[in-house]
């Protein structure tokens, strides 16, 4: 059972989003970002558990592969890691980002720790050592 905040979901529960994934088999009908990222997402809750992991990753993704894609992942055998296969479909068909999906993945904002602030030498009085580190990470080079 996993738990993640308040939210609890069993592993049958997590087994029939797997069987939901959309098949893929390199068309343009369902493009390989899409597909990647609905694996990741199912497969994220079976990551503790690598023999629970490569049951879904056989019985439930690879199973979705069809047509060229699966004459791709064939070569690499029954026993492929979900990142063997991923490598393989990306080098084969490529990632087609759409221009909303780049767009936001441009712009989102990341929260950083306050301790590792590179702007903080913009803006604030830091030791020297400080000071030095945070030039560093920005990139500020001597010209």
């Amino acid at each position: 059972m996993v738990t993640p905040g308040n939210i609890t979901v069993t592993g049958s529960d997590l087994l029939k989003e797997a069987s939901r994934i959309r098949g893929f088999s390199g068309r343009d009908d369902y493009d390989l970002s899409s597909f990647l990222r609905e694996v990741d997402t199912v497969l994220e809750p079976f990551r503790e558990n690598a023999n629970t992991r490569l049951f879904v990753i056989q019985r439930y993704v690879v199973t979705k592969i069809h047509g060229e894609a699966l004459n791709v992942i064939r070569p690499l055998g029954g026993n492929s890691t979900w990142e063997a296969i991923k490598a393989e479909l990306i080098r084969n068909f490529g990632v087609k980002e759409s221009y909303h999906h780049l767009y936001h993945r441009a712009i989102s904002i990341r929260n950083t720790n306050t301790e590792q602030m590179p702007a903080d030498v913009l803006t604030k009085g830091l030791s020297s050592a400080k000071h030095f580190e945070c030039i560093l990470s920005l990139g500020v080079t001597r010209i």
